[in-house]
């Protein structure tokens, strides 16, 4: 290979490094990573999170903004971690918001001011070290620490805490030295990480709540049945709602005698034909109250069966479960459910405050038909989506 060919490989290879370095930092090029929320997401997360601000404050002038340039925040990996959006009201800056890549963090900052520390910290190291501030890329390092990153002309990456007024420039060492300080001391890891097991104590996962409550349903703790006391394949459902007919014939066997249908087997049988129940496609979700309501009716009880789209991260099975009411829980993508059917009989939920609006992290104990014991929770904000059946037998 003759000079100018090594030469222009070797141009090539700097630009390809140099632009992974960079390009990421401009949010029409950004590329979706497995562990944060799209843009479209981060778009309408940060829009309710804006609209919950102004609510709660009246006077508050983000009420007239819309969102504007996006640009991504990294952790000392290089992982995008957060977002800076700016906020525009009639052709003008009117703000920006911070908001965490993760959904459960909601908004990092916020200001009504027209630019942000930030980019003040950006025009500064752009007028101090003459770097274009395009080629400038921002840190976030959990807490209240910010820095900024970028190549010197000898090709070396350098590095400025903008935490404060005061600009300091800093080694890589003290940048991952200050992010992994910053992650000792924050919220555990979500509890649907990849390689984690099953939920057994909420309480692993939360810290640094402000309040927290917890509900079983009376009488809750069963030897509930599994699905392989019935079938194998995609029976879920009718286990599910077997246990259901368990739970309030145990609770009560003379009032609710009939739900027995002579063995628990043959009740299991009725309601997964009810459900039209197939071992290879499982049961459809809106063949689930389908189920519950003809089992109910053929055995003369006065019933209220409802299927509710979505639980708002859990939160709304609390109200059934308060009132001492089981729920038919359906998860759908889960880390490690899948799609599949549970029985819901209680909640721990942690309340984190917050005077842009409170956050809350919902687990929902269940009876899982994988085991017998209801020992196990789901995480009201974990990946995948939920719907539920809110059942009241009179």
């Amino acid at each position: 290979m003759n000079n100018k060919k090594i030469i222009l490989v070797f141009v090539i290879i700097i630009a390809t490094f140099l632009q992974s370095f960079y390009v990421s930092a401009d949010s029409n090029k950004l590329e979706a990573q497995d562990n944060v929320l799209s843009l479209e997401n981060i778009k309408i997360s940060a829009e309710n999170q804006i609209h919950n601000i102004a609510r709660i404050n009246e006077n508050n002038s983000l009420k007239n903004c819309s969102l504007g340039k996006i640009t991504a925040l990294f952790d000392s990996n290089d992982n995008i971690n957060s977002y800076y959006i700016e906020l525009i009201s009639n052709n003008n800056k009117c703000g920006y918001v911070i908001i965490s890549a993760e959904k459960y963090n909601n908004i990092l900052e916020y200001s009504c001011c027209e630019e942000s520390f930030l980019l003040q910290s950006k025009n500064e190291l752009e007028k101090e070290y003459s770097v274009n501030k395009n080629e400038q890329k921002i840190y976030y390092l959990g807490g209240i620490n910010y820095a900024i990153g970028y190549y010197d002309n000898n090709r070396n990456k350098k590095y400025f805490d903008v935490s404060t007024s005061n600009i300091n420039e800093i080694n890589k060492e003290e940048l991952d030295k200050i992010y992994a300080s910053n992650k000792n001391n924050s919220k555990d890891s979500p509890p649907d990480s990849e390689g984690d097991g099953f939920i057994t104590d909420p309480n692993k996962y939360e810290s640094g709540y402000d309040s927290s409550k917890s509900k079983n349903v009376k009488n809750w703790n069963l030897k509930y049945k599994i699905m392989s006391d019935f079938s194998d394949g995609g029976v879920c459902a009718p286990t599910a709602a077997t246990n259901c007919m368990f739970y309030w014939y145990s609770r009560d066997n003379k009032k609710y005698k009939k739900l027995l249908n002579s063995t628990w087997k043959k009740t299991f049988n009725s309601i997964k034909t009810y459900m039209k129940t197939t071992k290879k496609d499982g049961t459809k979700d809106s063949m689930v109250t389908t189920g519950y309501t003809k089992y109910l009716s053929s055995k003369g009880f006065n019933y209220s069966i409802k299927f509710h789209e979505g639980t708002h991260d859990g939160k709304d099975l609390i109200g059934e479960i308060d009132k001492n009411r089981p729920c038919h829980l359906i998860v759908h993508n889960h880390y490690k459910y899948s799609d599949h059917s549970v029985l819901a009989v209680g909640y721990q939920q942690y309340i984190y405050e917050h005077w842009y609006g409170d956050n809350y992290e919902t687990y929902i104990r269940i009876a899982d038909g994988w085991t017998s014991k209801a020992n196990r929770f789901v995480w009201g904000n974990c990946k995948g989506y939920w719907n539920y059946v809110s059942i009241q037998i009179k």
